[in-house]
């Protein structure tokens, strides 16, 4: 991610994100996106759908344990 977007929070070493300020009209969006490559593309509703996914990710591939601090 570059530097238009604000980490929220993070979840098992994992950064859940969304842009500093976003604009709709000109095509922004307003969800929120996983800081990893497994996740590239994915907007999620809120926080807990993406907090969701990093435990579904986790679960089947046991890569975010390696995140964990």
């Amino acid at each position: 991610m570059d530097e238009r977007y604000d980490v929220v929070y993070e979840h098992k070493g994992l950064s859940i994100c969304t842009l500093r300020v976003a604009t709709p009209s000109k095509g922004d969006s307003l969800n929120y996106f996983i800081d990893y490559i497994d996740f590239q593309g994915e907007e999620f509703i809120d926080v807990v759908a993406a907090v969701d996914e990093i435990d579904k990710f986790d679960e089947t591939h046991g890569l975010a344990k390696r995140f964990s601090k």
